[in-house]
Protein backbone atom coordinates (compact mmCIF):
# COMPACT_ATOMS: atom_id res chain seq x y z
CA UNK A 1 0.00 0.00 0.00
CA UNK A 2 2.75 2.93 0.74
CA UNK A 3 4.36 2.63 -2.54
CA UNK A 4 0.67 2.71 -4.75
CA UNK A 5 -0.86 5.21 -1.96
CA UNK A 6 1.73 7.50 -2.34
CA UNK A 7 2.02 7.62 -6.48
CA UNK A 8 -1.98 7.72 -6.20
CA UNK A 9 -1.71 11.00 -3.82
CA UNK A 10 1.17 12.53 -5.35
CA UNK A 11 -0.40 11.75 -9.15
CA UNK A 12 -3.44 14.18 -7.93
CA UNK A 13 -1.71 16.62 -5.11
CA UNK A 14 1.20 19.02 -4.88
CA UNK A 15 2.23 18.21 -1.31
CA UNK A 16 3.25 21.61 1.41
CA UNK A 17 3.79 21.79 4.71
CA UNK A 18 2.91 24.44 7.00
CA UNK A 19 5.72 26.18 9.08
CA UNK A 20 4.29 24.49 12.42
CA UNK A 21 5.32 20.98 9.82
CA UNK A 22 1.79 20.17 9.27
CA UNK A 23 1.66 18.18 5.88
CA UNK A 24 -1.04 19.55 3.25
CA UNK A 25 -1.74 18.80 -0.25
CA UNK A 26 -3.33 21.24 -2.99
CA UNK A 27 -5.07 19.23 -6.25
CA UNK A 28 -3.19 19.80 -9.46
CA UNK A 29 -6.40 20.42 -11.29
CA UNK A 30 -9.35 22.29 -9.83
CA UNK A 31 -9.64 24.91 -7.33
CA UNK A 32 -6.77 25.15 -5.05
CA UNK A 33 -8.23 23.75 -1.90
CA UNK A 34 -5.83 22.52 0.83
CA UNK A 35 -6.29 19.96 2.34
CA UNK A 36 -4.57 18.26 5.09
CA UNK A 37 -2.57 15.07 5.71
CA UNK A 38 -4.53 14.05 8.96
CA UNK A 39 -7.91 15.02 10.69
CA UNK A 40 -11.65 14.74 9.67
CA UNK A 41 -13.77 13.56 6.34
CA UNK A 42 -11.99 16.05 4.44
CA UNK A 43 -8.55 14.86 5.03
CA UNK A 44 -5.98 13.15 2.42
CA UNK A 45 -6.10 10.39 4.49
CA UNK A 46 -9.39 9.64 4.22
CA UNK A 47 -8.73 9.96 0.58
CA UNK A 48 -6.03 7.69 0.77
CA UNK A 49 -8.29 5.28 2.20
CA UNK A 50 -10.92 5.17 0.26
CA UNK A 51 -8.49 5.59 -2.82
CA UNK A 52 -7.54 1.73 -1.51
CA UNK A 53 -10.53 0.28 -1.00
CA UNK A 54 -11.66 1.19 -4.56
CA UNK A 55 -9.08 -0.05 -6.05
CA UNK A 56 -8.60 -3.34 -3.78
CA UNK A 57 -12.32 -3.53 -2.19
CA UNK A 58 -11.07 -4.52 1.19
CA UNK A 59 -10.28 -2.00 3.72
CA UNK A 60 -6.18 -0.72 4.02
CA UNK A 61 -4.73 -2.02 7.44
CA UNK A 62 -3.77 0.21 9.76
CA UNK A 63 -0.74 0.08 9.79
CA UNK A 64 -0.70 0.43 5.86
CA UNK A 65 -2.21 3.66 6.09
CA UNK A 66 0.66 4.55 8.88
CA UNK A 67 3.27 3.76 6.54
CA UNK A 68 1.71 5.59 3.40
CA UNK A 69 1.36 8.75 5.49
CA UNK A 70 5.11 8.66 7.21
CA UNK A 71 6.07 8.40 3.64
CA UNK A 72 3.84 11.13 1.93
CA UNK A 73 4.94 13.72 5.49
CA UNK A 74 8.30 12.87 4.77
CA UNK A 75 7.68 14.17 1.14
CA UNK A 76 6.16 17.12 1.85
CA UNK A 77 8.84 17.83 5.07
CA UNK A 78 11.36 18.45 1.78
CA UNK A 79 8.83 21.08 0.39
CA UNK A 80 9.34 25.24 1.44
CA UNK A 81 7.30 25.83 4.31
CA UNK A 82 3.94 27.86 3.27
CA UNK A 83 2.04 29.73 5.61
CA UNK A 84 -2.12 28.57 5.67
CA UNK A 85 -4.99 30.75 7.09
CA UNK A 86 -8.18 30.94 8.60
CA UNK A 87 -10.76 32.88 6.61
CA UNK A 88 -8.67 36.27 6.28
CA UNK A 89 -5.40 36.61 5.37
CA UNK A 90 -3.32 40.04 4.23
CA UNK A 91 -1.91 40.38 0.45
CA UNK A 92 0.79 42.52 0.46
CA UNK A 93 -1.56 46.01 1.31
CA UNK A 94 -4.85 43.93 0.40
CA UNK A 95 -7.05 41.91 2.47
CA UNK A 96 -8.41 38.61 1.67
CA UNK A 97 -11.83 36.75 2.37
CA UNK A 98 -12.13 33.26 1.94
CA UNK A 99 -15.71 32.66 0.87
CA UNK A 100 -15.72 28.81 2.10
CA UNK A 101 -17.23 27.33 -1.66
CA UNK A 102 -15.96 24.67 -3.53
CA UNK A 103 -14.92 26.89 -5.96
CA UNK A 104 -11.88 28.26 -3.59
CA UNK A 105 -13.23 31.68 -4.48
CA UNK A 106 -11.92 34.32 -2.89
CA UNK A 107 -12.96 38.45 -2.09
CA UNK A 108 -9.59 40.49 -2.25
CA UNK A 109 -10.44 43.85 -0.56
CA UNK A 110 -7.78 47.06 -1.62
CA UNK A 111 -8.89 50.73 0.27
CA UNK A 112 -10.67 51.38 -3.36
CA UNK A 113 -12.92 48.66 -3.49
CA UNK A 114 -12.86 44.59 -3.94
CA UNK A 115 -13.30 42.40 -6.38
CA UNK A 116 -14.10 38.41 -6.27
CA UNK A 117 -11.50 35.97 -7.91
CA UNK A 118 -11.22 32.58 -8.95
CA UNK A 119 -7.53 32.31 -7.89
CA UNK A 120 -6.81 33.23 -3.98
CA UNK A 121 -3.00 34.79 -4.05
CA UNK A 122 -3.21 33.25 -0.57
CA UNK A 123 -3.79 29.55 0.83
CA UNK A 124 -6.34 28.84 3.49
CA UNK A 125 -6.82 26.42 5.51
CA UNK A 126 -10.36 25.20 6.26
CA UNK A 127 -12.06 23.35 8.98
CA UNK A 128 -15.36 21.38 9.67
CA UNK A 129 -16.49 25.11 10.97
CA UNK A 130 -15.92 27.09 7.83
CA UNK A 131 -19.29 27.40 6.55
CA UNK A 132 -20.01 29.00 2.87
CA UNK A 133 -19.98 32.88 3.26
CA UNK A 134 -22.22 34.97 0.28
CA UNK A 135 -20.49 37.09 -2.33
CA UNK A 136 -20.41 40.46 -1.78
CA UNK A 137 -23.45 42.03 -4.22
CA UNK A 138 -22.39 45.43 -6.28
CA UNK A 139 -24.26 48.29 -5.13
CA UNK A 140 -25.09 46.83 -1.68
CA UNK A 141 -24.39 49.09 1.02
CA UNK A 142 -21.60 47.94 4.18
CA UNK A 143 -24.65 48.80 6.88
CA UNK A 144 -24.60 45.15 7.78
CA UNK A 145 -20.70 44.53 8.26
CA UNK A 146 -20.05 48.51 9.62
CA UNK A 147 -21.89 46.27 12.89
CA UNK A 148 -19.59 43.30 12.17
CA UNK A 149 -16.61 45.00 12.46
CA UNK A 150 -17.35 47.66 15.30
CA UNK A 151 -15.89 50.44 12.57
CA UNK A 152 -18.45 52.77 13.61
CA UNK A 153 -17.21 52.58 16.94
CA UNK A 154 -13.43 53.25 15.52
CA UNK A 155 -14.17 55.72 12.95
CA UNK A 156 -17.73 57.17 13.04
CA UNK A 157 -16.62 59.82 10.76
CA UNK A 158 -15.81 57.68 8.11
CA UNK A 159 -18.70 55.91 7.74
CA UNK A 160 -20.64 57.63 5.53
CA UNK A 161 -17.92 58.79 3.41
CA UNK A 162 -15.07 56.87 2.61
CA UNK A 163 -16.71 52.82 3.59
CA UNK A 164 -13.98 50.69 1.49
CA UNK A 165 -11.12 52.80 3.11
CA UNK A 166 -12.36 52.71 6.80
CA UNK A 167 -13.27 48.82 6.62
CA UNK A 168 -9.71 48.10 4.57
CA UNK A 169 -7.74 49.40 8.02
CA UNK A 170 -10.26 48.72 10.28
CA UNK A 171 -10.03 44.53 9.05
CA UNK A 172 -6.42 45.39 7.97
CA UNK A 173 -5.42 46.11 11.45
CA UNK A 174 -6.29 43.39 12.83
CA UNK A 175 -4.46 41.31 10.58
CA UNK A 176 -1.47 42.97 11.32
CA UNK A 177 -2.04 41.84 15.39
CA UNK A 178 -0.90 38.51 14.36
CA UNK A 179 2.04 38.61 11.48
CA UNK A 180 1.81 35.57 8.97
CA UNK A 181 -1.67 34.59 10.97
CA UNK A 182 -4.91 35.00 10.19
CA UNK A 183 -6.71 37.83 11.68
CA UNK A 184 -8.76 36.44 15.00
CA UNK A 185 -11.28 38.99 13.90
CA UNK A 186 -12.12 36.69 10.95
CA UNK A 187 -15.09 34.69 12.82
CA UNK A 188 -17.30 37.41 12.84
CA UNK A 189 -17.42 37.73 9.18
CA UNK A 190 -19.64 35.36 8.87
Amino acid sequence: MPGRGCRTLTERYDLGVTPAGEPFGIKKSGPRLVRMLRGGRASLRAELALAYFTRTGSAASQAALTDALQVISGMADRTVPTPLHLRVARHGDDLVLDLGDTTGRVVVMRPDGWQVVADSPVLFRRTELTGQLPPPEPGATLDELWNLLNVAERWPADRGQDSAKAIHRSAGSRCRRAPGRSAPAAATWR
